[in-house]
């Protein structure tokens, strides 16, 4: 669970490292309908390698789901105001569209295993 009072302020020492780590992460924050959905196909090409069903769809959910579960995805309360919530619906649409690509679960056993374990 996101926890905001936890957030680096520009007046923190860490607030230069801190930024630097969330610019890196603002393209999950990205516009869902044209810039997200362009980076989600640049990572897909990057692991091309991998077979999409099940391997990759099983791996960047648990990659996904562990940002996601990470507290809040940004470090400063100025990237947390300006993407978090986007990002965090991003996130949940891309593990969303790589569910249904595994197909439904035989049981919740393989569902489980799916997802990377929620």
């Amino acid at each position: 669970t996101p926890n905001p009072q936890q957030l680096i302020t520009a007046e923190s020492s860490l607030f230069g490292q801190a930024l630097f780590l969330d610019i890196d992460m603002a393209v999950l924050g990205k516009d869902p309908k044209d810039a997200y959905p362009s980076y989600a196909k640049c990572i897909r090409r990057e692991y091309d390698h991998i077979p999409y069903v099940p391997d990759y769809c099983n791996g960047r959910s648990s990659v996904l789901r562990h940002f996601l579960d990470d507290g809040t995805i940004f470090c400063t309360k100025l990237m947390f105001d300006a993407f978090e919530t986007r990002a965090r619906s991003n996130l949940l649409n891309e593990i969303d569209e790589l569910r249904h690509k595994l197909g439904p679960p035989k049981d919740e056993t393989m569902l489980a295993a799916q997802i990377g374990e929620c």
